[in-house]
């Protein structure tokens, strides 16, 4: 599990993590049950539905969604979107695809919105409309990346600072020590 959360999982499912632990640890599949229970019951293992989590990357994953929930529950929705996504478009010759005018929209009617995409999708364009928007209405606006890197170039692109998304929402990752006694 410590392995996977490198590159970027805070869980596995069931039978693909017994898959990788028989073959790694050459084991029997009851073997490998007994010490999941044992590591259960010194809750060293977490086990919620068909998935399996260390307690620091569950714990994690609880209060990202509690911290996202109080925010989507903070809603201020400004009047008169739709003109003010008119105003933008003809000031930047702009045309909007409706996915993307959907995507202010939500923006404003919403307290968080988590906008994804390929490159090229609108991601930019959407955020800097809604950017000019919030502050034409004096709104207070928050952007967040999941790394250091995209929230750079958000920061860039909207011309605002940008945090990491464990920096905006104030979770505090392992420290470097916590992992280590994993590893």
């Amino acid at each position: 599990l410590m392995q996977a959360s490198l590159s970027g999982h805070t869980c596995l499912e069931y039978n693909q993590l017994a898959d990788y632990c028989i073959s790694f640890l050459n084991c029997t599949m009851e073997e490998l049950t007994a010490s999941f229970v044992t590591l259960k019951g010194k809750n060293e293992l977490i086990f919620e539905e068909n998935m399996v989590f260390l307690p620091i990357y569950y714990n994690a994953e609880l209060t990202v969604a509690s911290r996202i929930s109080l925010l989507q529950n903070q809603k201020i929705a400004t009047p008169h979107i739709d003109e003010n996504i008119d105003i933008f478009s003809e000031k930047h010759n702009i045309k909007l695809s409706p996915m993307q005018r959907a995507a202010v929209k939500m923006a404003n009617e919403n307290g968080i919105l988590i906008i994804t995409g390929g490159p090229g999708t609108g991601k930019t364009t959407i955020m800097k409309i809604i950017m000019e928007i919030f502050k034409k209405e004096e709104l207070k606006v928050e952007l967040c990346a999941p790394t250091g890197k995209a929230a750079k170039r958000l920061s860039d692109s909207c011309r605002v600072e940008a945090r990491t998304l464990h920096r905006l929402l104030e979770v505090n990752p392992a420290s470097t020590d916590e992992v280590r006694q994993f590893v």
